[in-house]
């Protein structure tokens, strides 16, 4: 069974997520690179965009808006995928419980 958060190809595909998710590494890699560099990690910039892109698909797979991930840097590829999914969890939850409280 495929889960409902796996970005699917009717995403990733369109020329709009391919500008979208450019756009959005044009915002990160410089920061990034630089961050590279202090960290030593084994990790090299195509690698990064690459991740970028697909954690990138996931958030948008999962409902999460665009600018509310420009807004809550859920994208930074800075931080641990660990830490982007705690707060992407965050603002799921928060949305669940203000539209449950609206109904």
């Amino acid at each position: 069974m495929i889960s409902p958060t796996t970005p699917s190809a009717a995403i990733t595909s369109t020329p709009r997520f391919r500008e979208i998710a450019a756009r959005r590494w044009d915002d990160w890699s410089a920061a990034t690179l630089i961050w590279l560099g202090q960290h030593s990690l084994s990790y090299n910039l195509d690698a990064c965009r690459c991740l970028h892109r697909e954690w990138l698909a996931s958030l948008l797979a999962r409902g999460i808006p665009l600018r509310v991930i420009r807004r809550l840097s859920l994208d930074d590829p800075r931080e641990s995928r660990l830490e982007l999914e705690r707060r992407a969890q965050e603002y799921t939850d928060r949305r669940l419980r203000r539209s449950t409280k609206e109904h």
